[in-house]
């Protein structure tokens, strides 16, 4: 997990410079990282992602934050399917043409999303999504 998080933090450096985003992103990444004990990305479960929103939830976190997280979280993973495009990831597979497997990665999200009480930001996450994925055009 350390070398992609190193990479992730050169791409994000390039991307938004030594910005506040930049220094959210990490220390967000690193929280999860400790949440999952430094499991290898690959490794890396849906179960393991409602933990930690539950754990964030049971401390007491506001959802803003949770959600700053989750598009952490979000954003890593998205860079790492771009490194390993043969996974199956959500987005990935969404963008190049994959729609089925895409549409039902998406769809599993948003139950997981909707068990976790996050449903309404399912709409905010997809947006966000396409967002980066203009940009990376």
């Amino acid at each position: 997990m350390d070398q992609a998080l190193a990479r992730f933090e050169r791409y994000i450096k390039r991307r938004f410079g030594q910005t506040s985003t930049l220094k959210h992103y990490i220390s967000d990444l690193n929280i999860f990282i400790d949440t999952v004990d430094n499991k290898a990305p690959e490794a890396v479960t849906a179960e393991d992602i409602d933990t930690f929103v539950d754990n964030q939830i049971a401390a007491g976190l506001s959802t803003a934050t949770i959600n700053r997280r989750l598009a952490s979280m979000h954003t890593f993973f998205e860079y790492l399917a771009s490194e390993k495009p043969e996974r199956d990831w959500a987005t990935y597979e969404w963008r190049q043409g994959h729609r089925s497997r895409g549409q039902a990665l998406w769809q599993e999200a948003q139950e997981r999303l909707a068990r976790l009480g996050l449903d309404h930001q399912f709409e905010r996450m997809a947006a966000e999504v396409s967002s980066f994925a203009e940009q990376e055009k």
